[in-house]
């Protein structure tokens, strides 16, 4: 079925589980602001093209969306200033992911945990031995601000003499943190005990 922009019909009923911007549409792209327009309510919008990071979504409005899934995986261009304002507008949204190419994280002012994380383990000389591959925050009832939000996912991959010096810091940084997944290479599997 084809809706054509003139058609005025309320997709308010309509749930869309999870939809992706990409090359062939823009978060920008004045057909995807119509039918936004209409209200169809979009839980998970997942972003992995550079255009849309850098650019963002402008005054896109996506109705119900409780998921944001940032997708970086080269050098960026520019930070992501479009983000603090975009999750404001969205007062449903409650977690947004970021995954993928590290150097977007101390990149963007707007999200402290990243910042904090790296420049942790650049003092303690650990950093070349933790690779952030991805986190998400979640929104808490009194966040009126990116900084408020909480750490709630990490994933990361460590070496063996970092394990549990990067897991330490991590969790001093984020103590909420409810899901973690910790990844080693192969040539550093080796056994460690957790409460060391």
């Amino acid at each position: 079925m084809m809706l054509s922009s003139s058609t005025s019909l309320s997709l308010s009923k309509i749930r869309v589980q999870s939809t992706s911007s990409g090359l062939l549409f823009g978060l920008r792209y004045p057909a995807l602001h119509s039918l936004m327009g209409r209200s169809p309510r979009v839980a998970h919008l997942v972003v992995r093209d550079e255009l849309n990071i850098r650019l963002g979504p402008g005054d896109l409005l996506v109705s119900g969306l409780e998921t944001l899934d940032i997708g970086v995986y080269k050098r960026p261009t520019s930070v992501m200033a479009w983000l603090p304002a975009f999750a404001e507008r969205h007062a449903d949204l409650r977690t947004i992911k970021f995954s993928g190419h590290a150097s977007i994280w101390t990149q963007n002012p707007d999200i402290l945990f990243p910042l904090q994380f790296i420049d942790t383990l650049e003092r303690e000389s650990l950093a070349g031995s933790v690779d952030l591959h991805a986190f998400s925050i979640s929104r808490t009832i009194s966040a009126s601000s990116l900084d408020d939000w909480q750490v709630a996912h990490l994933q990361m991959e460590i070496t063996k003499e970092a394990g549990v010096s990067a897991m330490k810091i991590a969790s001093s940084i984020a103590p909420r943190v409810s899901s973690l997944i910790v990844r080693m290479p192969r040539w550093g599997k080796q056994p460690f005990h957790p409460d060391d």
